[in-house]
């Protein structure tokens, strides 16, 4: 959600679309760039489970929610409507990361009985290593997304984006823009994603958004 503001009371109606203070309210996931959705097709054929999509290794899901502050400019176009327009937007402000435990339900040696596999449904503790890791073919999946939403995290931050915005928009009340930029994000603490993957405080991506509908 982003709210807009214009600068001066004196603006003229038109150029509500070009220089204006803007806050923004976001939020996202971010997801690690090795982990990928499988499914198990190995698993065995004595057990009933029905094989889920899941992603081997995965330790959080990584939400944000990012408040952030700043301007928009115009810096090239013109301000007739229907014309095209291209903006500088930076803002910058803070950010909440929720790491959300991942679960898997996985069949592990029996501790009772160890010639037999009973069903568990696990996250990764760093002890458990052997059982989160060791055996794909025994996983049956993802144990879903609600479980252990009770266990999430949270981890505060900031965050800073800069973006170039051009947009198409026909009249003062449409939206219609494509927004190209980089966002970065640093937090108080490293942010584990995924096992056996080096961790960091910080996150930096590039974006591409297609942004339509109405201003009011």
């Amino acid at each position: 959600m982003e709210k807009g503001w214009v600068r001066s009371e004196f603006t003229k109606e038109s150029d509500k679309l070009y220089n204006r203070r803007v806050f923004q309210i976001e939020f996202s996931e971010h997801k690690h760039p090795k982990q990928w959705r499988e499914t198990n097709t190995m698993l065995s054929g004595l057990v009933s489970d029905k094989p889920r999509p899941f992603v081997y290794g995965k330790v959080n899901n990584f939400y944000t929610l990012k408040l952030g502050y700043g301007y928009s400019r115009m810096i090239a176009g013109k301000p007739d409507q229907g014309n095209i327009s291209v903006h500088w937007l930076y803002l910058g402000g803070v950010s909440m990361a929720f790491l959300k435990p991942y679960y898997i339900d996985v069949y592990v040696s029996s501790q009772d009985n160890p010639g037999f596999l009973e069903k568990k449904t696990i996250r990764y503790t760093g002890e458990n290593e052997k059982d989160f890791l060791g055996y794909k073919q025994n996983i049956v999946g993802s144990s879903g997304l609600i479980k252990g939403i009770d266990e999430t995290q949270l981890v505060p931050g900031i965050h800073a984006k800069t973006a170039l915005h051009f947009d198409f928009a026909a009249d003062t009340r449409t939206k219609l823009a494509i927004e190209i930029g980089i966002n970065g994000e640093l937090y108080t603490q490293k942010i584990k994603i995924m096992a056996n993957q080096k961790d960091y405080p910080y996150v930096v991506n590039a974006y591409i958004s297609f942004q339509f509908g109405k201003r009011w």
